[in-house]
Formats: C-alpha cells, structure tokens, sequence
C-alpha cells in the first residue's frame, strides 16, 4: 500500500503515532517495528540483552538516553551506547517527559522537573515544581527542553488541552505567546535565547515546523516540508532531523525553514514509523526509534537506529532491537 495514495490510511498513522508520543503517558502501549532495511517487521516485540543496574556515567561515552518501561515494572531511563548495549540507569515512576538540558537531562512527571546531571543519571536530581501565576492546567508535562541559560520549555498535553510555557529555574511559568493551537507531536526545542522550534498545524490541517519568538511574540511557520511528525535538534542548535510519512530528513535548520529540501536520511516501509528524533553535538548523526504499524493498530518491534554522515551519503552505524515495549522520549548525550 503506497504512503502516498492513501490518506485515510495515513490518518491512521496519525493516530498511532499522536498515542506513542502523547497518549503513552496516559496508559497507551506502543511498541515499534524493525527498519525496513534490516528485515520483515515481526507482530512480537524484539528483545534484547540489557545489563541491569547502571554503570558509572562518568566513564561513559556518548549514549542515548530514553524514557521508556521495563525498569522495576515501570517506567524508567535506559541508555544505550554507540554499540548498541541497551543499560538501566533506575525507574522513573509515572514520568511522563525527557529532555535534555546543557549538564544532563530532565525528566517531567506531571508538573514536577527532575533535573539530572549527566555524571549521574540514575539519582533523583534536583528538583522543579512549576508555578502557573494563573489557572494551573491539568495536562501534564509531555516534552520539555532546556536552554543554555538554564530556562525549561515545555509542552503540556492530553486529550483535551494543549499549552506551551518557559520556566526560570524557580519553576516560574510564562506562557508562551503565541503557541501552536495543535500539533501532531507536542514538541518545542530552544533554537537561541528567545526563539523556539515547534510542531504546528496549518489552516489545512498539515503538520509543519514553526518558529516562535517569545519576545517578538510571532510564530514563523517553515515552508521546507509538510506532514512533519517528529523532529530533534543538534546540540549547537544549527541541524535538525525530521521525520515524515515517507522518511526520516537532515539538513542545516536555514533548510527547513526556507524552501531548500534538506536530504534524505531513511527512506520508510510502508508500515513503518519513527519517532523521538535525535541529533549528536553537530548533527552529523542522527538517531530515532522505529517500529512497525500491525493490523490492530499496534506498534511492534521497537529498535533504536542510527545513521552517521559520511561525505555527502548517510550510512546506518546502529540498529539494536530495544529491550521495551513503550518508550516516549529520548534525548543525546555526548562523552
């Protein structure tokens, strides 16, 4: 069946991938599929071999990190290095965000931040409690990003309520004017000191990146691509990956916001799809889970791929099954 040729199928797709990125903190099991370059999707989850109980992050090299279950029967962080060995860092129960920030990485359950340094990820870190000056909203924290200067963007989302804010690192809360209304994945990454990268829905319903300016108070729809599901941003803030109904893209952020095609990291099967979209340091590494739709909706066969820049091809240099069955967010750490 052709991605292209069938819109109800892709409303479908939708669907799933709003349950995996949203709905999976309210309960959801999403369970992702194999690439399709690495062999027929199966209807079981593929497991793997992980080592239980965290090593020293401090002689770690550069991993990623993902907020998914199977950690004390819940939810919890993991890491995985550039050779595919999958390690618990320790549970996180009723998380329902993972971000990054500029010493490690924070994770959101409900309205609580719990900022972790990257010299140890499996301890609680300190800790944010958000403050709304008005009404406080019910939704909770779904995706969060940090800036240099040490403020948190967030999304709060559910079935019901959409709302974007930044918050000092008191939890002070300002929200952000203006903001997407919708989006196919409640997203926002820090683009400078002001600006913010967004997922937003058009006046045609099309998913596409935006640009909002929390001083300008202006929010810059990109023209690139339509039908955007995921993105993440490099650690300088210049490169952006992105995935879409026929596959996963990279290329300078000047790119995606103008009318330049960035190029084509993966091309997708049918039935497959990607999400938490990450990016190394410079972006010349891109990496994301993928899994594959079955018949009841179902996502099986979660694995984490990667790919690396080399000249002007890009070639895959991971491809691990994950040892989860849900996983909602994921974020690059460097050594």
């Amino acid at each position: 069946m052709s991605k292209t040729a069938s819109r109800g199928w892709l409303g479908g797709l939708a669907a799933t991938v709003a349950l995996l990125c949203a709905g999976c903190m309210a309960g959801q099991t999403a369970t992702p599929p194999a690439s399709t370059s690495t062999g027929a999707p199966t209807s079981a989850p593929t497991t793997a071999s992980p080592t239980p109980g965290g090593s020293d992050p401090a002689e770690a090299g550069p991993r990623l990190i993902v907020l998914a279950d199977g950690v004390d029967a819940g939810l919890g962080l993991w890491a995985i290095d550039m050779q595919g060995h999958w390690t618990t860092l320790g549970s996180t129960p009723g998380a329902t965000a993972l971000g990054r920030t500029t010493g490690g990485v924070a994770v959101g359950t409900g309205h609580q931040i719990d900022v972790r340094p990257a010299s140890d990820l499996t301890q609680p870190g300190a800790k944010i409690e958000l403050r709304w000056i008005g009404a406080e909203p019910t939704a909770p924290v779904t995706a969060l990003d940090g800036s240099p200067a040490g403020e948190l963007a967030f999304v709060t989302s559910d079935a019901n309520s959409l709302g974007y804010g930044v918050a000092d690192d008191a939890g002070s809360v300002a929200e952000l004017v203006p903001a997407p209304t919708q989006s196919f994945t409640p997203l926002v990454s820090w683009l400078d000191s002001t600006r913010l990268l967004v997922l937003s829905t058009d006046n045609q319903q099309q998913s596409r990146l935006a640009t909002v300016d929390s001083t300008a108070h202006t929010l810059e729809p990109a023209m690139a691509f339509v039908g955007v599901t995921a993105f993440g941003l490099s650690s300088d803030r210049k490169t952006i990956a992105a995935a879409m109904g026929n596959g996963v893209y990279a290329g300078p952020l000047a790119a995606y916001m103008g009318h330049a095609a960035p190029q084509q990291v993966m091309a997708l099967g049918d039935l497959q799809i990607v999400w938490a979209v990450a990016a190394d340091t410079d972006g010349s590494s891109v990496f994301m889970l993928s899994g594959t739709v079955e018949p009841d909706g179902k996502v099986t066969s979660i694995r984490e791929l990667g790919f690396s820049k080399h000249g002007s091809t890009w070639t895959k240099v991971l491809d691990s099954p994950a040892p989860f069955s849900r996983a909602i967010a994921q974020v690059y750490l460097p050594a």
